[in-house]
Protein backbone atom coordinates (compact mmCIF):
# COMPACT_ATOMS: atom_id res chain seq x y z
CA UNK A 1 0.00 0.00 0.00
CA UNK A 2 2.77 2.41 0.95
CA UNK A 3 4.65 1.83 -2.30
CA UNK A 4 1.47 2.51 -4.27
CA UNK A 5 1.08 5.76 -2.36
CA UNK A 6 4.63 6.75 -3.33
CA UNK A 7 3.80 6.07 -6.95
CA UNK A 8 0.85 8.46 -6.71
CA UNK A 9 3.10 11.08 -5.10
CA UNK A 10 5.31 10.77 -8.16
CA UNK A 11 2.36 11.92 -10.28
CA UNK A 12 1.56 14.88 -8.03
CA UNK A 13 2.22 17.61 -10.59
CA UNK A 14 0.13 19.99 -12.66
CA UNK A 15 -3.64 20.28 -12.46
CA UNK A 16 -4.02 16.73 -11.16
CA UNK A 17 -1.51 17.23 -8.35
CA UNK A 18 -3.99 17.56 -5.49
CA UNK A 19 -5.93 14.50 -6.65
CA UNK A 20 -2.71 12.46 -6.84
CA UNK A 21 -1.64 13.49 -3.32
CA UNK A 22 -5.10 12.72 -1.94
CA UNK A 23 -4.95 9.28 -3.52
CA UNK A 24 -1.44 8.74 -2.11
CA UNK A 25 -2.66 9.72 1.34
CA UNK A 26 -5.39 7.07 1.15
CA UNK A 27 -2.74 4.41 0.61
CA UNK A 28 -0.54 5.84 3.36
CA UNK A 29 -3.49 5.61 5.76
CA UNK A 30 -4.12 2.01 4.76
CA UNK A 31 -0.48 1.04 5.22
CA UNK A 32 -0.43 2.84 8.58
CA UNK A 33 -3.08 0.44 9.87
CA UNK A 34 -0.37 -2.22 9.80
CA UNK A 35 1.86 -0.02 11.99
CA UNK A 36 4.22 0.62 9.06
CA UNK A 37 6.51 3.46 10.18
CA UNK A 38 7.33 4.99 6.74
CA UNK A 39 3.61 5.28 5.99
CA UNK A 40 2.94 6.86 9.40
CA UNK A 41 5.75 9.32 8.73
CA UNK A 42 4.31 10.27 5.36
CA UNK A 43 0.83 10.76 6.80
CA UNK A 44 2.41 13.10 9.35
CA UNK A 45 4.26 14.93 6.62
CA UNK A 46 1.05 15.40 4.63
CA UNK A 47 -0.61 16.94 7.69
CA UNK A 48 2.47 19.11 8.35
CA UNK A 49 2.55 20.37 4.77
CA UNK A 50 -1.21 20.46 4.18
CA UNK A 51 -0.93 18.07 1.23
CA UNK A 52 -4.14 16.17 0.54
CA UNK A 53 -5.55 17.34 3.90
CA UNK A 54 -5.90 20.59 5.80
CA UNK A 55 -2.68 21.57 7.53
CA UNK A 56 -2.76 20.39 11.14
CA UNK A 57 0.47 20.30 13.14
CA UNK A 58 -1.11 18.51 16.08
CA UNK A 59 -2.17 15.68 13.79
CA UNK A 60 1.27 15.73 12.20
CA UNK A 61 2.90 15.37 15.61
CA UNK A 62 0.67 12.41 16.50
CA UNK A 63 1.58 10.57 13.30
CA UNK A 64 5.26 11.41 13.64
CA UNK A 65 5.15 10.04 17.19
CA UNK A 66 3.85 6.69 15.92
CA UNK A 67 6.75 6.37 13.48
CA UNK A 68 9.33 7.87 15.84
CA UNK A 69 8.41 5.28 18.46
CA UNK A 70 9.55 2.64 15.97
CA UNK A 71 12.91 4.35 15.46
CA UNK A 72 12.12 6.16 12.20
CA UNK A 73 14.90 8.77 12.02
CA UNK A 74 13.07 11.33 9.91
CA UNK A 75 9.98 11.11 12.08
CA UNK A 76 12.15 11.59 15.16
CA UNK A 77 13.65 14.67 13.54
CA UNK A 78 10.34 16.21 12.50
CA UNK A 79 8.68 15.49 15.83
CA UNK A 80 11.73 16.95 17.55
CA UNK A 81 11.27 20.02 15.37
CA UNK A 82 7.71 20.52 16.47
CA UNK A 83 8.57 19.98 20.13
CA UNK A 84 11.51 22.40 19.93
CA UNK A 85 9.50 25.13 18.24
CA UNK A 86 6.24 24.62 20.12
CA UNK A 87 4.50 25.39 16.84
CA UNK A 88 0.90 24.94 15.73
CA UNK A 89 -0.47 24.21 19.18
CA UNK A 90 2.17 21.59 19.94
CA UNK A 91 3.61 22.26 23.39
CA UNK A 92 7.28 23.22 23.50
CA UNK A 93 9.26 20.48 25.23
CA UNK A 94 12.99 21.06 24.81
CA UNK A 95 13.99 17.91 26.66
CA UNK A 96 11.81 15.71 24.48
CA UNK A 97 12.99 17.60 21.41
CA UNK A 98 16.64 17.10 22.34
CA UNK A 99 16.13 13.40 23.02
CA UNK A 100 14.39 12.90 19.67
CA UNK A 101 16.99 14.89 17.78
CA UNK A 102 19.81 12.98 19.46
CA UNK A 103 18.16 9.70 18.46
CA UNK A 104 17.78 10.90 14.89
CA UNK A 105 21.35 12.21 14.73
CA UNK A 106 22.70 8.91 16.09
CA UNK A 107 21.10 7.18 13.10
CA UNK A 108 23.06 9.42 10.75
CA UNK A 109 20.40 11.91 9.67
CA UNK A 110 22.48 14.91 8.66
CA UNK A 111 19.67 17.44 9.25
CA UNK A 112 19.54 16.41 12.90
CA UNK A 113 23.33 16.35 13.22
CA UNK A 114 23.59 19.83 11.74
CA UNK A 115 20.83 21.42 13.77
CA UNK A 116 21.93 19.92 17.07
CA UNK A 117 25.51 20.91 16.35
CA UNK A 118 24.44 24.51 15.84
CA UNK A 119 22.21 24.40 18.92
CA UNK A 120 25.11 23.25 21.07
CA UNK A 121 27.02 26.29 19.84
CA UNK A 122 24.28 28.88 20.22
CA UNK A 123 20.74 28.19 21.43
CA UNK A 124 18.57 29.93 23.99
CA UNK A 125 17.16 26.55 25.02
CA UNK A 126 20.10 24.12 25.01
CA UNK A 127 23.29 24.66 27.10
CA UNK A 128 26.44 25.26 25.08
CA UNK A 129 28.66 22.22 24.54
CA UNK A 130 31.32 22.97 21.93
CA UNK A 131 32.88 19.52 21.93
CA UNK A 132 29.54 17.85 21.29
CA UNK A 133 28.76 20.52 18.70
CA UNK A 134 31.91 19.84 16.69
CA UNK A 135 31.38 16.07 16.81
CA UNK A 136 27.91 16.50 15.34
CA UNK A 137 29.13 18.96 12.73
CA UNK A 138 31.90 16.54 11.76
CA UNK A 139 29.31 13.81 11.21
CA UNK A 140 27.17 16.04 8.99
CA UNK A 141 30.21 17.43 7.16
CA UNK A 142 31.34 13.88 6.40
CA UNK A 143 28.07 13.53 4.48
CA UNK A 144 29.10 16.49 2.34
CA UNK A 145 26.68 18.91 3.98
CA UNK A 146 28.06 22.34 2.97
CA UNK A 147 26.47 24.24 5.86
CA UNK A 148 28.04 21.81 8.34
CA UNK A 149 31.37 22.10 6.52
CA UNK A 150 31.24 25.89 6.74
CA UNK A 151 30.39 25.97 10.44
CA UNK A 152 32.98 23.32 11.26
CA UNK A 153 35.55 25.41 9.38
CA UNK A 154 34.66 28.33 11.65
CA UNK A 155 35.26 26.10 14.66
CA UNK A 156 38.70 25.07 13.40
CA UNK A 157 39.56 28.63 12.44
CA UNK A 158 38.72 29.96 15.90
CA UNK A 159 39.59 26.92 18.04
CA UNK A 160 36.03 26.39 19.27
CA UNK A 161 35.55 22.83 20.50
CA UNK A 162 38.62 21.69 18.57
CA UNK A 163 42.28 22.66 18.40
CA UNK A 164 42.81 25.66 16.14
CA UNK A 165 43.78 24.43 12.66
CA UNK A 166 43.64 26.86 9.75
CA UNK A 167 44.69 24.17 7.27
CA UNK A 168 41.65 22.08 8.22
CA UNK A 169 39.49 25.20 8.07
CA UNK A 170 40.78 25.91 4.56
CA UNK A 171 39.96 22.37 3.42
CA UNK A 172 36.43 22.64 4.81
CA UNK A 173 35.85 26.09 3.33
CA UNK A 174 36.99 24.72 -0.03
CA UNK A 175 34.60 21.76 0.16
CA UNK A 176 31.65 23.97 1.09
CA UNK A 177 32.62 26.58 -1.50
CA UNK A 178 32.67 23.95 -4.24
CA UNK A 179 29.10 23.05 -3.25
CA UNK A 180 28.01 26.65 -3.81
CA UNK A 181 27.97 27.95 -0.21
CA UNK A 182 28.45 31.70 -0.64
CA UNK A 183 29.90 32.47 2.80
CA UNK A 184 32.41 29.63 2.40
CA UNK A 185 33.33 30.96 -1.05
CA UNK A 186 33.98 34.38 0.49
CA UNK A 187 36.09 33.04 3.34
CA UNK A 188 38.05 30.73 1.03
CA UNK A 189 38.81 33.76 -1.15
CA UNK A 190 40.22 35.51 1.92
CA UNK A 191 42.45 32.51 2.59
CA UNK A 192 43.87 32.80 -0.92
CA UNK A 193 44.27 36.56 -0.69
CA UNK A 194 46.03 36.45 2.69
CA UNK A 195 47.86 33.14 2.27
CA UNK A 196 46.14 31.47 5.23
CA UNK A 197 45.77 27.80 6.09
CA UNK A 198 48.98 26.79 4.37
CA UNK A 199 47.85 28.24 1.04
CA UNK A 200 50.20 30.38 -1.03
CA UNK A 201 49.01 33.91 -1.73
CA UNK A 202 47.07 33.62 -4.97
CA UNK A 203 45.27 36.76 -6.10
CA UNK A 204 43.85 35.01 -9.15
CA UNK A 205 42.38 32.31 -6.92
CA UNK A 206 41.06 34.95 -4.54
CA UNK A 207 39.38 36.83 -7.38
CA UNK A 208 37.86 33.60 -8.68
CA UNK A 209 36.19 32.79 -5.35
CA UNK A 210 35.19 36.40 -4.62
CA UNK A 211 33.43 36.37 -8.00
CA UNK A 212 31.72 33.07 -7.17
CA UNK A 213 30.54 34.46 -3.83
CA UNK A 214 29.40 37.70 -5.42
CA UNK A 215 27.41 35.78 -8.02
CA UNK A 216 25.83 33.85 -5.13
CA UNK A 217 24.65 37.11 -3.56
CA UNK A 218 27.49 38.19 -1.25
CA UNK A 219 27.70 41.99 -1.29
CA UNK A 220 31.00 42.01 0.59
CA UNK A 221 32.53 39.67 -1.96
CA UNK A 222 31.49 42.01 -4.76
CA UNK A 223 33.13 44.92 -2.97
CA UNK A 224 36.32 42.95 -2.36
CA UNK A 225 36.47 41.80 -5.96
CA UNK A 226 36.12 45.39 -7.14
CA UNK A 227 38.96 46.41 -4.79
CA UNK A 228 41.25 43.74 -6.21
CA UNK A 229 40.42 44.79 -9.74
CA UNK A 230 41.27 48.37 -8.87
CA UNK A 231 44.55 47.22 -7.35
CA UNK A 232 45.41 45.41 -10.56
CA UNK A 233 44.98 48.72 -12.38
CA UNK A 234 47.41 50.40 -9.96
CA UNK A 235 44.60 52.08 -8.07
CA UNK A 236 45.17 49.89 -5.05
CA UNK A 237 42.56 49.65 -2.36
CA UNK A 238 43.87 49.35 1.19
CA UNK A 239 40.68 47.93 2.62
CA UNK A 240 40.98 44.70 4.60
CA UNK A 241 38.50 41.86 4.08
CA UNK A 242 36.41 40.85 7.06
CA UNK A 243 35.64 37.10 7.12
CA UNK A 244 32.15 35.75 7.62
CA UNK A 245 31.57 34.66 11.20
CA UNK A 246 28.77 33.15 13.26
CA UNK A 247 26.26 30.46 12.55
CA UNK A 248 25.21 30.19 8.92
CA UNK A 249 22.34 27.73 8.83
CA UNK A 250 21.41 28.25 5.20
CA UNK A 251 23.39 29.53 2.23
CA UNK A 252 20.72 32.18 1.69
CA UNK A 253 20.85 33.62 5.21
CA UNK A 254 22.85 36.71 6.04
CA UNK A 255 25.74 36.07 8.41
CA UNK A 256 27.05 38.53 10.96
CA UNK A 257 30.54 39.90 10.36
CA UNK A 258 33.04 40.71 13.08
CA UNK A 259 31.91 44.31 12.88
CA UNK A 260 28.27 43.39 13.35
CA UNK A 261 26.60 42.92 16.67
CA UNK A 262 26.46 39.79 18.83
CA UNK A 263 25.43 36.31 17.79
CA UNK A 264 22.61 35.08 15.63
CA UNK A 265 19.67 33.03 16.74
CA UNK A 266 19.57 29.51 15.38
CA UNK A 267 17.02 29.59 12.53
CA UNK A 268 13.75 27.73 12.73
CA UNK A 269 14.11 23.98 12.72
CA UNK A 270 10.86 23.71 10.80
CA UNK A 271 12.63 24.89 7.64
CA UNK A 272 14.46 21.56 7.60
CA UNK A 273 11.39 19.34 7.33
CA UNK A 274 12.23 16.45 5.06
CA UNK A 275 10.37 15.39 1.95
CA UNK A 276 8.18 12.35 1.44
CA UNK A 277 10.46 9.34 1.28
CA UNK A 278 10.40 5.55 1.48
Amino acid sequence: MHSIGLEWIGHATGSQGYLAVSKALEYFFQASQYNYAPAQFNVGLCYERGRGVSRDLKQAAQWYAKAAGQGHAKAQFNLGALCYEGAGGVDRDVKQATDLLEQSASQGLQQAQLFLGLCYIDSKYIPQDLEKATELLKAAAAQQNPVAQFNLALCYENGRGVAKDEAEAAALYKAAAESGHSAAQYNFAIYYEKGLGGLAVDMEGASFWYKKASNSGSVKAGHRLAALQLAERDAASQTEPQPEVGICYSPVLEVASKNEATTQQVPSLLTLMVAVVH
